[in-house]
């Protein structure tokens, strides 16, 4: 790929850089699964503006880099769930994670993994909060978990494009709809990311 730049704006060449890169990415992987039905491919959706419903969670608080936050996430829902099944606690709603802060360059990230349940559930060790509520816009993202980066990439740029302003006072959300363990294609993963907007 091949252009132009006037000096005095040579400055924005690596960060045009990344963000192309990403663009890139995002379609090719896009492009493998229109030739190939059975590779590893994203699809995604914007569904537009919602009103994402306040819920009563059980939660594990994460705050770290992207690397620890995988593993992290993985033993944090495993012991949430294992807890209100031992207990019989039945789910209110898919597990969800909301980020307070998230840092994609310096890839730090502030969260909670949530779960949840009625109101009076007994918390047992784990924080009880209210989290959501608001205008969030919806996307749907089916695939692997390892594309959710790209795609929270594509969102932003398309809220931007459309003059969708964000709002940080809050944390968005990601809801895992459906369990990995139980699909038979990674391809069948499906994850809806609400990111709160003004």
């Amino acid at each position: 790929m091949v252009g132009k730049m006037p000096f005095l704006f040579r400055f924005m060449t690596k960060h045009m850089q990344g963000m192309i890169g990403k663009d890139y990415d995002l379609g090719l992987l896009m492009l493998r699964g229109l030739l190939d039905a059975q590779a590893d491919r994203p699809v995604i959706r914007f569904d537009g503006e919602v009103h994402f419903d306040e819920r009563f969670v059980l939660s594990i608080p994460f705050k770290g880099g992207i690397t620890e936050m995988v593993g992290a996430m993985k033993s944090g829902f495993e012991k949430l769930k294992a807890h209100c099944r031992q207990q019989g606690i039945p789910f209110q709603g898919a597990p969800f994670t909301a980020y307070h802060k998230a840092d994609p360059k310096m890839m730090h990230f502030e969260c909670d993994m949530a779960i949840p349940v009625e109101e009076n559930t007994s918390p047992a060790g784990f924080i009880p909060k209210q989290l959501g509520g608001g205008r969030h816009f919806k996307v749907t993202v089916e695939g692997s978990y390892d594309f959710l980066e790209l795609a929270w990439y594509s969102v932003i740029s398309h809220l931007r494009m459309f003059k969708i302003k964000l709002d940080k006072t809050r944390p968005s959300i990601e809801v895992y709809e459906n369990d990995p363990d139980l699909v038979s294609s990674r391809n069948e993963i499906r994850t809806t990311p609400y990111v709160l907007i003004r």
